[in-house]
């Protein structure tokens, strides 16, 4: 069986004179740092996210404050680095700060299930003791992030890897159905743009002029007898696919961002964050109203323990993006959360029923084209927001209830007042990221 692209209908985005406002406000874009744990130590990984989480002076200065989460190995083969488990299918010393981590949403993502770059000897049996282990430590990720070379078979589908083989029912590796019960919803499918996704104005002849190299490059692999390497162009456009893999199930295969001189795939880290992050790529986020997944290893390169875990271009770059943060331009979001609302804000099922005394709009749920329709608690509706000719008599009702939090804006940049819920921040750790 072939992978398929499946087919996702957004939502209409205006109902009534009321519409859908793209982000929450006042942002006009979003953006998250997707770090891969490869070589990332206890010290290291504290180091880091005490200056980019933080809002307390630290060893290297000021926190930033930034929503900045992390993925997780399960296994590592180097036992300096960061892992849930040991050898031995062990809990490790840091099992429980992770966990922890986890469930505040400052670790959103599994990097695969370990680093097998040393050695192909994973298979399902290794999967179930990996899920298990979650599931008993109170871990419940949403993401997937391939991870290594050819030997990591965990992975599942990527054009750019033929040996993955984690969705594929005939391989002694296939484990997405077990995933997919554990709760993974997205992963990266090893694909990489420096152009923001899912924009809502974007630069058409930018954007253009990528798809037609994408479509010249694609007929080119089909002459060659080279099909299984087309790229959807699709994927230059949409932060996120919904994906049908090879053994049936559904998932959202989403697509990072990366930019540097010496090319797109020059391997990302503390050191390459001056390039993504660059003020011209912010800048150009923002007025194509687009969202970006900065691919990045903030563990690499190793670090001394001593020197400041960032060069100066770097923490120039991290402190621009809280500028354009706190000026309200660039959501910066975990992962995870900002998938969560790309998907709630792309397929809201929604309805306005228009009175003489005013709007009321009617929030039934999300039809996600991966999990079908669904209701929606009242939490899952943090930045939700609508532009509205008149605010101050639209109303928001979930299931019937009216829903209470709900404030009016000014008009923003396109010209237009609304309401909105506020975004809120995700919850700092008390242990200050220590290990």
């Amino acid at each position: 069986m072939k992978v398929k692209i499946l087919k996702a209908e957004p939502s209409p985005r205006k109902i009534a004179g009321v519409s859908i406002r793209p982000f929450p406000y006042p942002f006009r874009a979003a953006l998250a740092v997707c770090s891969d744990i490869d070589d990332t130590t206890p010290a290291l990984f504290t180091a880091v996210h005490r200056l980019l989480n933080g809002n307390d002076e630290t060893e290297f200065g000021p926190g930033l404050g930034l929503e900045i989460a992390d993925s997780l190995f399960v296994w590592s083969h180097n036992p300096s680095v960061l892992s849930l488990l040991d050898e031995q299918d062990q809990p490790t010393p840091h099992a429980p700060v992770l966990a922890g981590l986890a469930r505040l949403g400052w670790l959103d993502s599994l990097h695969a299930l370990g680093d097998f770059n040393a050695s192909p000897r994973f298979n399902r049996s290794r999967a179930r003791t990996a899920y298990k282990a979650l599931e008993e430590l109170g871990i419940r990720l949403r993401i997937w992030i391939n991870h290594g070379n050819s030997n990591n078979t965990q992975n599942f589908y990527a054009r750019l890897g033929p040996s993955f083989s984690g969705d594929d029912p005939g391989s002694a590796s296939c484990h997405h159905d077990l995933a997919a019960d554990y709760g993974i919803s997205y992963y990266w499918w090893h694909e990489l743009t420096d152009l923001p996704l899912s924009a809502v104005q974007p630069n058409r002849i930018r954007l253009d002029a990528r798809l037609l190299s994408n479509s010249t490059k694609n007929a080119v692999k089909r002459l060659l007898g080279n099909s299984d390497m087309i790229r959807p162009s699709a994927g230059f456009r949409e932060l996120a696919l919904p994906l049908e893999l090879r053994d049936g199930g559904g998932i959202w295969a989403f697509t990072r961002f990366s930019s540097h001189p010496d090319g797109i795939w020059t391997r990302p880290g503390r050191r390459t964050l001056r390039h993504q992050l660059s003020a011209n790529f912010l800048d150009r986020l923002t007025r194509w109203g687009g969202y970006a997944l900065v691919y990045t290893h903030l563990g690499q390169p190793q670090w001394d323990g001593e020197s400041p875990p960032f060069e100066d271009a770097d923490l120039q770059a991290l402190r621009g993006l809280k500028e354009w943060r706190d000026k309200g331009l660039i959501l910066v979001a975990a992962t995870s959360r900002l998938l969560d609302w790309w998907v709630l804000n792309r397929f809201l099922d929604w309805s306005v029923k228009s009175a003489p005394g005013g709007s009321t709009i009617s929030i039934h749920g999300v039809d996600d084209p991966i999990e079908g329709f669904r209701e929606l608690a009242e939490s899952e509706l943090q930045g939700l927001a609508f532009y509205a000719d008149e605010p101050g008599s639209v109303r928001v009702e979930l299931k019937g209830r009216p829903i209470d939090g709900f404030k009016e804006f000014e008009p923003d940049f396109s010209g237009n007042g609304g309401i909105y819920l506020p975004w809120k921040a995700l919850e700092l750790p008390p242990d200050d990221f220590i290990f």
